[in-house]
């Protein structure tokens, strides 16, 4: 049995640095666009771009456009900072790039004027984003980040708090202290920012805070010089924020802005595995409802209603097996309508209620399968099926972690077909053998007969029978279990040819196509019996060479004791020990013509010694056939000592 691993989605708070002066601000009441939906586990950060292109660049302007990162896709939450090396000025946004921008509060201090925008990427640039300052250039930086998985509607989990800081001491550390900033939603990402107006270089002093994509700082220069560094941490659980902690390595050191803000993850329902998976087990057609796979539903924050939902099946064809699928909690109450007779291996719920809140909850997936009757045909198959969720209908997000499954084989499949058939029939009786398949649910075989003709019926499946039962046109003759290799059918008519087929039965009532037996069609008769009423013996006397003479006067008899019976002569070549004569259709030298005759007028030649010719056939019990033979001597021999051969009768069922 395999066990789930429970996956949760954290999601992560984003501490957003501003460059904002003066005494702390707040940003206002941000304007969203329509909730994107997609599967986010979290809060995470996806790429950076900066101005100037160069670290520490000397350039000064009057606006800049800064080329989007790499790697977005709609949804995206885009954060601008733009930082003047001069106060007096506002900075605007002078090209949206077709993105819909909300900006932060201008805001200056020691030097230093910056402004905050944030947007969600609507998934197409139409030009490079751009921000202006005024008409006199100053040196400038843009960083613009980029987060995947924020709450769309409500981005911000903790207002920013922004202050000013004094130039540091030795050993010139800025810290933003513990709790200056209280998360409230479990898996925000806290973002921090510092600004100063020199190209100071910083370090992060603080464990689990990471700079995007590794950038401590950057720096411009042009005359007056500035610097910006950004750090972020996930925060699994709600509350204060941890202290975070950076350094000033080189120049300075300079007094400055810090910014500290969280961002809110995605609402997001997660699908999971269940603690535990149903046993593995091999269910059979009109077999019971059968648990598939437990999974699991919550959501990370607030509460929410799957109203519909998708469950995949495997392996290819598993379906054709199945009569019904359904989605229940753990006490079998239904929470989808059933789907049945699934068409394919995607198996869609479009009627579904089923609550989710934060508390993680456990539901089944369910199958019936296919009675006999509904089935796929002789040979069937057997599927090893297994079945995870692998999509919702929600009103938020979703991660699909349902991964696991219990493996239900459904078992259609015919069983091996028997081998090594043989039949031996007897005085109203046949003797059926074979082989038994190694099939490991092999359950037994039933046989089927058919007088004068093959059979061309088959068991039902599903059916169980008896002997003497009837099938079309068919009688069960035999009905064994799978220790068997063997039956005698009984009670039959003799002479009458009988056709049999077997067929091999699993434990789930699956038949195979059947195998018709080797030698069949067999007929049933007594004991085939003969004997000679005469002698036995025919003496010639002494012939010339070449002369012939027939047995007329010595006339053998032979009788059919039991019978129908078929008879058959051969004779072996005439010898005297040491010399032979062989028979041919003509007489020559040390060679003879050999004839018989059941009348005494037509004559057949023993032509091959020990070769059968047919004395008469289908003669009948208790009746009786005449012998006659005659012998035409050679034309020279090479022993005159006396000759004889032997001549056998041989009876054989019609």
């Amino acid at each position: 049995m395999k066990r789930k691993f429970l996956q949760k989605i954290l999601a992560v708070l984003i501490v957003f640095m501003w460059f904002f002066s003066g005494w702390p601000v707040i940003w206002k009441t941000p304007r969203f666009p329509p909730k994107i939906k997609e599967a986010q586990a979290a809060i995470t950060f996806i790429n950076d771009a900066r101005l100037p292109v160069t670290n520490n660049q000397n350039i000064t302007a009057t606006n800049a456009a800064i080329t989007p990162p790499s790697s977005m896709a709609a949804g995206d939450f885009i954060l601008v900072y733009v930082a003047i090396r001069a106060t007096g000025v506002t900075i605007t946004n002078s090209n949206t790039g077709g993105q819909s921008w909300t900006a932060g509060i201008d805001s200056e201090g020691n030097s230093v004027s910056y402004r905050s925008f944030y947007a969600v990427y609507n998934g197409n640039w139409s030009a490079n984003p751009a921000w202006s300052w005024g008409s006199t250039p100053y040196p400038y930086i843009l960083w613009m980040l980029v987060f995947r998985g924020v709450n769309q509607s409500s981005p911000i989990d903790a207002a920013e708090n922004i202050a000013n800081f004094a130039s540091p001491t030795n050993p010139y550390d800025v810290t933003i202290g513990a709790s200056t900033i209280t998360t409230q939603t479990n898996g925000a990402v806290v973002v921090a920012m510092w600004a100063t107006p020199d190209n100071n270089s910083w370090a992060l002093q603080s464990g689990g805070w990471n700079n995007p994509n590794g950038q401590a700082y950057w720096q411009s220069s042009g005359g007056s010089d500035s610097s910006v560094s950004i750090a972020y941490q996930e925060q699994a659980v709600a509350g204060g924020n941890s202290a975070v902690t950076n350094r000033q390595t080189s120049v300075g050191p300079d007094a400055g802005i810090r910014s500290i803000i969280a961002l809110k993850p995605a609402s997001v329902i997660t699908v999971g595995n269940g603690a535990a998976e149903p046993s593995n087990t091999t269910i059979g057609p009109d077999g019971s409802i059968t648990d598939l796979d437990n999974f699991t539903l919550v959501t990370n924050s607030g509460t929410d209603t799957v109203t519909g939902a998708t469950v995949t099946l495997s392996p290819a064809g598993a379906y054709n097996n199945i009569a019904q699928v359904d989605i229940t909690d753990t006490s079998n109450t239904a929470k989808c309508a059933s789907v049945t007779n699934p068409a394919s291996n995607i198996v869609t719920f479009t009627v579904c209620n089923i609550p989710v809140t934060t508390s993680e909850t456990t539901y089944k997936i369910r199958i019936t399968p296919k009675t006999h009757a509904d089935m796929p045909a002789v040979p069937g198959a057997s599927y090893a099926t297994t079945g995870t969720v692998t999509d919702i209908t929600y009103t938020t997000n979703k991660l699909l972690n349902d991964t696991g499954s219990a493996t239900v084989t459904v078992d259609n499949a015919s069983p091996g077909a028997v081998s090594g058939t043989s039949g031996t029939p007897s005085n109203q009786q046949v003797q059926l053998n074979w082989t038994n398949p190694g099939d490991g649910d092999f359950a037994g075989v039933v046989v089927l007969r058919r007088a004068s003709s093959v059979v061309g019926d088959n068991p039902t499946e599903g059916v169980s029978y008896s002997v003497g039962n009837t099938i079309g046109s068919s009688t069960v003759a035999c009905v064994e279990d799978s220790s068997s290799t063997s039956c005698t059918d009984t009670g039959l008519n003799n002479g009458v040819p009988y056709h049999y087929k077997i067929f091999t039965k699993d434990v789930w009532g699956n038949y195979d196509a059947g195998t018709v037996f080797t030698g069949s069609p067999f007929t049933p008769q007594l004991p085939i019996s003969i004997s000679i009423t005469t002698d036995g013996t025919v003496a010639f006397g002494h012939l010339g060479i070449g002369a012939s003479a027939d047995s007329s006067a010595d006339i053998q008899t032979v009788r059919v004791d039991s019978g129908p019976a078929d008879l058959n002569i051969r004779s072996t070549n005439f010898s005297e020990g040491a010399n032979t004569w062989t028979l041919n259709t003509t007489n020559g030298a040390n060679q003879v013509k050999w004839e018989f005759s059941k009348d005494g007028t037509n004559w057949t030649t023993f032509a091959i010694a020990n070769n059968l010719y047919t004395l008469d056939t289908n003669v009948p019990s208790s009746e009786t056939r005449n012998i006659y033979f005659r012998l035409t001597m050679p034309t020279s021999t090479s022993s005159y000592n006396q000759f004889g051969s032997t001549v056998t009768i041989v009876a054989s069922a019609p």
